[in-house]
């Protein structure tokens, strides 16, 4: 049964910046019940046209802890523009490994996605590290969870597989996100 309640949408559809906030983080903080079919939309239009923070939690809320389907297109066009802040690009990049079991997943198209962020060297390094364990993620070179909690976390310690990267880079390269 899908979470209905009054006082989340209520925060959802307000116009204050702080209610839609905190609408999203009750989302993103239940565990067993789905938002419902109304909830879900108001999280997606605030994911489409919220300020950076609003957009960040929404990322969170229903890319990293739901998997939504309705989201991950958008969040796919967000790490493919660029246009966003820092904090919500590596939050939607935190994202892409949540839907790699999903049947829409284009897993050629998200790697080459993050090695050309991680390859980018106009990025900030933070962007570039999260992009890069993501993509390790992805692509199945990990996923002991203690091996990932053992990577660096800092650009300059990560031991890259350059090579790994430039052939992804090109694999992806006639996909929808290209």
């Amino acid at each position: 049964m899908p979470l209905v309640d009054e006082k989340i949408l209520h925060l959802l559809q307000s116009n204050n910046e702080y209610d839609q906030i905190k609408g999203l983080q009750i989302l993103g903080s239940e565990r067993h019940i789905k938002p419902s079919k109304l909830a879900t939309e108001c999280a997606i239009k605030l994911l489409k046209s919220g300020t950076s923070y609003v957009k960040e939690t929404a990322i969170f809320s229903m890319g990293l802890h739901w998997a939504c389907i309705e989201a991950y297109p958008i969040i796919v066009s967000i790490l493919k523009n660029r246009f966003e802040d820092e904090d919500t690009l590596i939050m939607a990049v935190q994202a892409m490994p949540r839907y790699m079991d999903r049947d829409f997943f284009e897993k050629d198209a998200v790697l080459s996605m993050l090695a050309s962020i991680v390859l980018d060297e106009s990025v900030s390094k933070d962007l570039r590290a999260v992009s890069y364990v993501s993509a390790l993620i992805v692509g199945k070179r990990i996923s002991d969870k203690k091996t990932i909690a053992r990577i660096p976390d800092e650009f300059d310690k990560l031991e890259i597989d350059w090579c790994w990267l430039k052939k992804i880079k090109g694999q992806g390269a006639t996909s929808q996100f290209s």
